[in-house]
């Protein structure tokens, strides 16, 4: 991989974040925005109580503050994760486990965006059967079942993997041995098709 190509890449993850970041308001409810002044407004009182009683101003106040403040903004980002992962991961886990029972092979790896939101740090699994792939992540996971839904490249720490179908987008980043059984699975696929053609 070359510089510049790895330079694109890195652009293609800010151009994804930064649409992500400009459409939070479409994703965030009255509710939300309600929150977010609650947030607000005990954060202000908070500074005001510091500034007039300094080191007087009660402790356990400031905890409470800052323990309310923690817990809204989790609950609101959690919404709009979860949100994110049901339109990108469509499909029900277990649903789909039924139908397809055992994979040929399963792995973990890490995830970098769902859609266009950066999930870094996170893990899903990866099921490869003889005719899909499942990515996995929670209850939700998205089916790709055919090798121009998968783009493999490599990076400078391994592989970034591209999922794409129907609009829905993962991105992982896997290693050179869980690489190789993506990029074997999509030669098996194209030489089904080809010998189901003949």
């Amino acid at each position: 991989m070359s510089f510049k190509e790895y330079i694109e890449y890195v652009k293609q993850d800010m151009r994804r974040t930064y649409k992500d970041a400009s459409s939070l308001e479409k994703k965030l409810d009255r509710t939300d925005i309600f929150r977010i002044y609650i947030i607000f407004i005990l954060n202000t009182c908070g500074i005001i109580g510091v500034a007039l009683m300094k080191e007087n101003f009660p402790v356990p106040i400031f905890v409470a503050i800052g323990g309310i403040s923690a817990l809204i903004l989790f609950d609101i980002l959690r919404r709009v994760f979860t949100q994110d992962i049901a339109e990108n991961m469509p499909n029900v886990f277990s649903t789909e486990q039924k139908k397809y029972g055992v994979p040929t092979h399963e792995f973990k790896c890490f995830i970098n965006f769902i859609g266009n939101t950066h999930f870094r740090g996170f893990n899903c699994r990866v099921l490869i059967y003889s005719d899909i792939v499942i990515i996995k992540l929670g209850k939700n996971c998205l089916i790709i079942d055919s090798p121009a839904q998968i783009k493999i490249s490599k990076v400078l720490f391994g592989y970034r993997c591209e999922f794409e179908k129907n609009s829905k987008y993962v991105q992982c980043n896997m290693n050179k041995k869980q690489a190789e059984l993506l990029q074997h699975w999509q030669a098996r696929w194209h030489l089904a098709q080809t010998n189901g053609d003949d």
